[in-house]
This record gives C-alpha cells, structure tokens and sequence, in this order.
C-alpha cells in the first residue's frame, strides 16, 4: 500500500494519529510526501529519499497535488521505479504551477530524461 500527502496534510495526520512520516512509513509501503517548490519526498521502511523540484516560476498552484498524483499513477502503470513516479509527479506538479488554468504542457525532453 502507497499513499501520497502533503506537508500541509502531515501536519493533520501527526495531530490525528501521533504518528510521524517516519513512524507510518512502517505501516505502508511506500508513503510519497510533496514539499511545494522544495520538491517531493519517499518514505520507506523510516528512511527518507528526496527528490528535488523542478523550478519554475508559480503562477496557480490549484491542482498540483492532483497533477502530482496524476505523475504518480502514471508512473506506476508504465512500472517505473517508486523515485522515477515520484519525479514524474514532481515534475507534473511544478508544469502545472507553471501555467494560469487547468490546461498544461509537459516539457517532452524533461519526460524522456525520467523514463530512460
């Protein structure tokens, strides 16, 4: 089991549960965490890998997380690495903040470097 959540949502979560990112990371397989303009993060088994952030300047940030996850499930269908999914999403996510509105388009080199 995966789950994807944000900084903002880790702060509930610890609230909630008492639990911090390192401690549910025990209880699910892989958690995968976004930091905003810092990039994302993959917790596994209590250790942390970064995955750094594409940059650009932010225009609208509505729908990076769902863009992010879109990056995500994406990446898992074409069975890339949990890293590959998490840059993908990453990726996603800061094209979509990139641009004012819903419609967006991915940079096809910065694709290809994270497919091969």
């Amino acid at each position: 089991m995966a789950v994807a959540f944000s900084d903002y949502d880790t702060t509930l979560i610890e609230k909630t549960t008492g639990l911090n990112t390192a401690q549910l990371s025990y209880h699910a397989k892989l958690i995968f965490c976004t930091h905003g303009s810092e990039g994302s993060s993959i917790w596994e088994n209590g250790h942390e890998t970064l995955v750094p952030s594409t940059p650009v300047k932010a225009v609208d940030p509505v729908g990076a997380g769902d863009a992010y996850r879109g990056g995500l499930l994406f990446g898992f269908t074409q069975g890339l690495s949990p890293y590959q999914c998490a840059q993908l999403g990453t990726l996603m996510g800061a094209t979509k903040v990139s641009v004012d509105g819903p419609s967006y388009q991915l940079d096809r080199q910065a694709l290809d470097t994270i497919l091969s």
